[in-house]
């Protein structure tokens, strides 16, 4: 990193604690803005100076499921066993939110996001939307609702597969 930017990593960390920033996002266009980082870099900087790059990701899966939505978890678990049946490459990236699923790039995303549902974000820029597929903004192109395991059924299963293929 000094190679290139001309400072060292705990030097950077310094210039961002002396910003008094503490969200991801604010810290990530600051470092690009006004010192002219790589979003590479930035990004790096800003998990790091947030702590959240030091998060155990079985933390972070624990805090998605708690309280409320404990019961969301059989429908994350069937998820994560399609998922890894897709390829041995699927990279699992649990955050406070959400836990996204990769490949080469982003193809999913999974949010509990009330006690009774989950949404299934999907990567499928281009196609057209269904009555049970919508579209969505983000990272993925499309979403759907998942409020019990077995609605993860042959459909998703070929959705998540071609999104998938496509990362």
């Amino acid at each position: 990193m000094e190679a290139k930017t001309g400072r060292s990593l705990d030097a950077w960390l310094q210039i961002v604690r002396g910003m008094g920033l503490v969200k991801h996002g604010d810290i990530l266009k600051t470092l690009k803005r006004e010192h002219g980082l790589s979003h590479g870099y930035a990004n790096m900087l800003a998990l790091l100076s947030t702590g959240y790059a030091t998060q155990d990701k079985d933390e972070l899966i624990e805090g998605l499921f708690a309280g409320s939505k404990a019961g969301l978890r059989p429908i994350y678990e069937r998820l994560l066993e399609v998922a890894n049946g897709l390829g041995e490459d699927v990279e699992v990236a649990p955050k406070k939110t959400m836990v996204s699923f990769k490949h080469k790039k982003q193809f999913a995303c999974f949010t509990p996001s009330s006690a009774k549902r989950a949404e299934l974000g999907i990567a499928l820029r281009g196609d057209p939307p269904t009555e049970r597929l919508r579209t969505s903004t983000g990272m993925t192109s499309h979403a759907v609702w998942i409020a019990d395991p077995t609605e993860i059924d042959d459909q998703v299963v070929g959705w998540l597969r071609e999104a998938y293929a496509r990362s």
